[in-house]
């Protein structure tokens, strides 16, 4: 039987303090970073959820326009509509700020939301 001499004894206990410190440093850089898609993965499913109720403001706009003439409630829920419009285009600006893409899109959307035929 083989006995270590404490020299290479001290050498594998140092190549395994070594081989632990790079395995923590790696699993902690590895949960930063999941953590950082997580936040990008809620951000896009806020970002989402903004839309869907842009569509749904647009959506009741344009029904309630043409209610109005039979439906004389219908005029407030247009109104609030057309108020809720604006206020989800804002808050999507504010959502999108870090992508300039969107930023150019809903530059772009403004002006036809102004001028559409639900308006």
């Amino acid at each position: 039987m083989r006995v270590l001499s404490a020299r290479t004894a001290w050498r594998l206990f140092l190549v395994a303090i070594a081989v632990l410190v790079s395995l923590a440093y790696i699993g902690d850089r590895s949960a930063n970073r999941y953590a950082d898609s997580e936040g990008w993965v809620s951000h896009t499913r806020e970002v989402e959820a903004q839309i869907a109720t842009l569509r749904a403001d647009i959506a009741m706009a344009s029904a309630s326009r043409y209610q109005i003439p039979s439906d004389p409630a219908a005029m407030d829920r247009y109104k609030a509509a057309v108020q809720d419009v604006s206020v989800q285009i804002v808050a999507l600006q504010r959502f999108t700020g870090d992508n300039p893409v969107q930023q150019e899109n809903i530059r772009k959307l403004r002006p036809l939301l102004a001028t559409t035929a639900w308006r």
